[in-house]
Order: C-alpha cells, then structure tokens, then sequence
C-alpha cells in the first residue's frame, strides 16, 4: 500500500500466502471450502489487487487460524504453511488489526488504481480524492465509526491483548497538522 503505511507482519503473511493458497490447487482448494466459495485470483500485473486478496482474508479472519491448521495437518506447502502459523500465531491481534486497517484503507488503493487507467481520469479523480481528504480529516479529529474493520476487530472478545498496543498513520499535509500525541 505504500512505503509509508507498513504492516510488517501481514507483508511476511501474504508472502506466503500469495506462494502457496494462490498456486496450489490443493491450498487453493481448501480455502475455497473454508470460504464456502470461489475465491479472489491473484494477478502480479493487478498490484491493487493484494487489497482484494487481504479483504478476502479480512471478511473470513475468523477461518485464517483453522485453514491454516488443516494446511499442516494434511502436509500442503509444509515449510510456507509454518512460516504463516509462526507470522500469524506471534502476535495474532496485530495481525487481525493490520487486516482490518488495510481493509478500512482500501479506497486508497483504488483511487491510486484508478487514476492509471487510460479514461478520462480527471472526471473520476476529484471525487475519489476528496473521498480520501475527508478520511483523513476524520482520522485527524479521532471521530468513531471512521475504520469500521479495525474497531470491529478492537470489539471481538480477546485472550491475550498487549495492553499499550498503539497504531499511528501520520497523514502529513494531507488534513492539516497532525494532531499532537500525549
């Protein structure tokens, strides 16, 4: 999404997941029964569309742990499988909330995506722009309701939450000055 907005754990993630459940018809498969149907392709000429893969995984999260399991279980991409166990089992709210925070951020990406295309651009920027100013000028002004998945994902009951787990996305000149941190 950016070299600014980085979610390193969920990068590590989709790594192998884009090796493995996008181009393994067994994994593929799998996750196709996990999400009770057909599942987002994966384009490398797409780049937008790791958000479609990442909010497919967000609208069934709840799955990610079991699916994963039933990877290892039946022996599908054993060392890529591990890897995205360890990734996702370190630290899972973190995981969860990165989900949810570029679920809640995909305008952006599509905005960007749509501003290459070879149409009238203009005609469909200045909206799609403004759309993200005032997400930005929300953000500024901490109001609720803004990034519906992540306060979701903040309202599920939790095990183990790291007290003192903070987020930050610093929009620059976007919306004004950001506002100053205690």
């Amino acid at each position: 999404m950016g070299k600014r907005l980085k979610f390193e754990s969920l990068d590590e993630f989709m790594t192998g997941w884009l090796t493995l459940v996008q181009n393994s018809p067994a994994a593929k498969s799998e996750w196709k029964s996990s999400i009770d149907g057909p599942m987002v392709g994966w384009s490398n000429i797409r780049w937008q569309n790791m958000a479609e893969v990442v909010a497919e995984i967000g609208r069934h999260i709840s799955e990610v742990p079991k699916f994963l399991r039933r990877l290892e279980q039946m022996g599908i991409g054993e060392a890529t499988t591990s890897k995205m166990i360890e990734v996702y089992s370190q630290d899972p709210i973190n995981f969860e909330l990165s989900v949810a925070a570029y679920m809640d951020l995909a305008d952006i990406v599509k905005t960007t995506y749509e501003m290459e295309g070879e149409r009238l651009e203009i005609l469909v920027i200045f909206g799609r722009i403004e759309k993200i100013r005032a997400l930005g000028r929300s953000l500024a002004g901490a109001h609720s309701g803004i990034l519906v998945h992540t306060e979701a994902a903040l309202r599920r009951p939790l095990d183990n939450p790291e007290i003192g787990l903070r987020f930050s996305k610093d929009f620059g000149s976007h919306c004004g000055s950001p506002p100053e941190r205690p």
